[in-house]
């Protein structure tokens, strides 16, 4: 997974282009549409917002995307989809899943302890296990606490950080023994980082890349310091001198120092489409196995699982993670039930990215509703395949409300079937099977997944 030839990252931009996004380019209803825009606007006034930028992938994997409100609120530029948002915690679900990736690949284990890989740090026990980093259970000291962490900084803003410099200067004694609690801690992540790096022997910007941002054309999201943001940026506002009043640039303090500083615990910026799209990638069992997504997703309290946070909006459960940073305040979420994904990119420090999430799937979920496509049509399925390149065997997935018996087929692009295997007595829930493709040549395929009700499509690499 971690490696891609031209050959195949090519098959995989062709995948992109022949099927992947069909749906995705495909416009919503224009009632809907016009709903969610409307609904949009009303969220500036309401929750006062300069600007939002939002994409919400249907269960069908269509995609809306749209923006309200102003980027700049000197110059009056408009938020467009185009802008890239600082995605701040949101970060922490990439490394989870490079994370999770390295666990099914056997590099590492989630009750392998932290000193295995990294050397004794001030006030680090290295009996930690990975998990605990994961869930924040680990009790070591959060660094952006430390009282005086934005003072370097400030002082030296073209200063680019180490994560073993940073710990060693603001990592204090912990807060509890590991398993004594859950402390939200920025350092679990940095460690992870760090550990990731060990294991690959590349910085994990570089590991971002060659396993999800390349093969899956996530062409508009970046890690700095060793990515280059090659995109414009949103305007991102935060509190001024006057209470309560959110209109002072925050781009004098997003320096490379603090970039330094927020590394793999909330560095990334990216637009929001292309974060709703690599989260259905991860939760709905496309980049990792079904069995560590559900780990990924068990909670032990506080809402938060492996790298993930549980939100309930209107009576129905996601899974993602949020994000707060100076001038920017972001969210992503996934629904297993229906697939239904959301990702908000907002400029304005400690917005209410929740309300405005619940307002917009309220209207989403009364559209699919009314228009009989909700998550009650029994037979909803989500599909997914995995690993994608893939050669000799992949494991085709879906999740069913009713259940019932299945089909899995193999097409060449000409629509001939080359391949088929029934998969009767399925049982409500999230399955997975695996799919013998050993006898079929390099090139690109098309996959489908049908049942009496529904048919989905996917497209898959195989070298």
């Amino acid at each position: 997974m971690k490696n891609f030839s031209t050959f195949r990252i090519r098959l995989v931009g062709l995948a992109l282009a022949f099927g992947l996004n069909a749906l995705a380019q495909t416009p919503v209803d224009p009632a809907l549409a016009q709903a969610l825009q409307q609904k949009l606007d009303s969220c500036l006034t309401a929750f006062n917002v300069p600007g939002i930028s939002c994409a919400i992938i249907l269960p069908n994997g269509q995609e809306w995307q749209g923006t309200a409100g102003l980027s700049d609120i000197n110059t009056f530029e408009s938020m467009n989809t185009s802008l890239l948002f600082h995605q701040a915690s949101v970060t922490k679900m990439y490394v989870t899943a490079v994370v999770m990736q390295l666990v099914e690949e056997g590099q590492l284990s989630l009750d392998d302890s932290l000193g295995t890989y990294l050397p004794p740090f001030p006030n680090i026990n290295g009996k930690i296990k990975i998990r605990n980093l994961l869930n924040h259970r680990s009790g070591i000291f959060n660094y952006t606490e430390y009282p005086q962490f934005g003072s370097f900084c400030y002082f030296n803003p073209e200063a680019e950080r180490t994560p073993e410099e940073i710990i060693t200067s603001y990592v204090q004694a912990p807060y509890f023994p590991e398993n004594g609690g859950f402390h939200y801690s920025n350092t679990n992540f940095m460690l992870l980082a760090m550990i990731v790096e060990a294991i690959t022997g590349q910085p994990i910007a570089t590991e971002l890349r060659n396993r999800f941002l390349e093969p899956h054309s996530l062409n508009q999201t970046f890690l700095p310091l060793t990515d280059s943001i090659a995109g414009p940026k949103a305007t991102g506002w935060t509190l001024g001198p006057n209470p309560g009043v959110y209109d002072t640039d925050a781009a004098p303090f997003l320096t490379n120092c603090f970039m330094s500083q927020a590394f793999a615990a909330g560095a990334l910026v990216a637009q929001p489409v292309e974060v709703a799209r690599f989260t259905r990638l991860l939760h709905g069992g496309d980049l990792v196995a079904d069995s560590l997504v559900a780990k990924m997703q068990s909670i032990i309290g506080n809402n938060y699982g492996l790298g993930t946070m549980r939100f309930t909006y209107n009576g129905r459960t996601y899974y993602g993670h949020n994000g707060q940073i100076s001038g920017f305040t972001t969210l992503t979420i996934y629904r297993p039930q229906d697939s239904v994904t959301l990702s908000l990119g907002i400029n304005r420090s400690q917005a209410p990215h929740g309300p405005i999430a619940a307002a917009l799937l309220q209207v989403m979920y009364t559209y699919l509703t009314t228009t009989g496509t909700a998550e009650a049509t029994a037979a909803a399925l989500a599909m997914s395949i995995r690993p994608n390149p893939a050669s000799g065997r992949v494991y085709v997935g879906g999740t069913t409300g009713s259940g019932g018996d299945f089909r899995v087929e193999v097409l060449d692009l000409s629509g001939r079937r080359l391949l088929e295997m029934d998969v009767p007595n399925v049982p409500p829930g999230r399955f997975e099977v695996p799919v013998k493709i050993d006898g079929l040549g390099p090139g690109l395929y098309a996959c489908r997944l049908l049942n009496a009700d529904k048919i989905m499509v996917k497209y898959i690499t195989i070298f």
